[in-house]
Parts: structure tokens; sequence; C-alpha cells
């Protein structure tokens, strides 16, 4: 009697992304901890202008938020909700680097400092999105940050094919005091979570 076998080909899968490559520093049964060069990334084609940000915990969730103020008055115009897992959140705190750090804060230092605003109402218009992974940059006084979102079937097939692939989500331009105001904000969160990481 005949056996019927059958080899299932792990790779890509269409609609998933850009695929990036993955350089493997360490691996165990649960974790791979690896860099990427996010370089050849494309620009997400969303874009989303913001004048103030906050930070909310939902459970299991850290809700970036972005918003667009009225010219006049401190009604809100428009607001975009990023969230993100906290692991992700702890892994885009571990990118920014001391040097990219003391170059942000010795920028501001002439500046007055910005702080997280508090919203008291919800804007009337507001969409909510997804992301994993976002990069982070800024000239003078205008910041960005790009996000990216890997989805768990992206992730769970890391380790085997070593390509992560990277759906461009939005890009959400602030002033940078209140990229600022945000890092420092999410540190606070990110402390909370750290445990989630691997450690290498």
């Amino acid at each position: 009697m005949k056996k019927n076998t059958s080899l299932q080909r792990i790779s890509t899968r269409p609609g998933e992304g850009y695929a990036v490559d993955l350089t493997i520093v360490s691996t165990d049964k649960n974790n791979v901890v690896g860099t990427m060069d996010m370089s050849s990334l494309p620009v997400p084609d969303r874009r989303f202008a913001s004048d103030a940000a906050n930070i909310r915990v939902d459970g299991h969730q850290v809700k970036l938020l972005f918003a667009q103020k009225q010219p006049v008055g401190d009604d809100l115009l428009s607001m975009l909700i990023v969230t993100m897992a906290p692991e992700s959140v702890v892994q885009l705190l571990e990118t920014l680097n001391d040097k990219f750090m003391g170059t942000l804060r010795e920028y501001l230092s002439k500046l007055p400092a910005v702080e997280l605003e508090t919203f008291k109402a919800n804007a009337p218009q507001s969409v909510a999105l997804m992301s994993s992974v976002a990069l982070v940059g800024f000239t003078g006084s205008t910041a960005c940050l790009d996000f990216y979102f890997a989805s768990p079937f992206s992730v769970q097939q890391l380790a085997t094919i070593r390509k992560l692939s990277l759906e461009p989500v939005v890009r959400v331009t602030i002033p940078t005091g209140v990229l600022l105001a945000l890092i420092d904000g999410l540190r606070k969160v990110g402390d909370d979570f750290k445990s989630l990481l691997p450690r290498h």
C-alpha cells in the first residue's frame, strides 16, 4: 500500500507586505533575537499631520493618540489612533539608541518643553489602525513616525524563512517636542512590559 506524502513549502504569503531579511543574533525554543535593515521599506501612503499626542493603555494594548487641533480654540479636528502591542512598544524603545536620544534632547534643550496633551473629548473624525513596528526620525522642529504592521502569520514564520513581511500603515508628522514627550511617555509604559522581551 502506497503512502501519500506531501512536503509543505513555507514562504512569504502574497499580500503580507514587503519582506525584510533577518540576521539572527541568538535563538532558543521560544524566541528569536535578530537585526533587520528596514531602509528599503517603502514609505506608507497614508499621511497624518498631528499637533498633539497622548498615550492610553487599554488592557494589553497601547494606544497612541495623534490629533489635529482646530485652527482656533481647543477643539479637535481629527484623531488617529495607532494601537500597538506592549512588546512592540518595548522593541521600539530599544531601537532609540543613546546617540539618537542625545541629539534629540540637545536640540530640544533650546526650546520650551512640550507635554503630552490631555484630550477631553473625541474628535469628530477618527481613524484607528494597528502597528507592530515604527521607524522614528526628526530634523529641526519636525519629526515623523512611519508605522508598519507584521501579521501573526508573518511573525510565526520568522525563524524559519528569516524574513519578516511588513505592511506599510501610516506616516505621522509631529513637532519634535511632541515626539520627545511621546517617547518619554512610552518609556514609563514600557517599564511595565519589559518582561515580555527575551533576555539576550
